[in-house]
């Protein structure tokens, strides 16, 4: 039997860390998508100014958002709790701030 040289794209594992040495490393804390109907665009952002753009296919997209959600809900059920999405936070800021303008306080 002879040995697929290409690695299984369903293989979704790190096996060591040093593999990922050389390959760029990016963080955002923002998001923006774009759709066409061919393809999604995710345009990453850090502190609201975009640094990078992914395109991805529909099925690889739909595949990332189930693989992500399930390491998040495994993570919450971990710690005990769900997580804040970046929708809830910033409703949450927006009633501190307005709270904070009503005058008479």
């Amino acid at each position: 039997m002879v040995d697929n040289p290409r690695r299984n794209e369903e293989d979704t594992s790190v096996t060591a860390q040093s593999d990922l040495i050389d390959v760029p490393h990016v963080y955002a804390n923002g998001f923006q998508i774009g759709v066409s109907n061919a393809d999604i665009s995710l345009v990453l952002k850090l502190d609201n100014r975009p640094t990078h753009v992914v395109h991805l296919s529909y099925t690889l997209a739909k595949t990332l958002e189930k693989k992500i959600g399930g390491v998040v809900a495994q993570f919450e059920e971990a710690v005990g709790r769900d997580m804040l999405v970046t929708d809830e936070v910033d409703k949450a800021f927006r009633a501190l701030a307005d709270s904070k303008a009503e005058p008479g306080e």
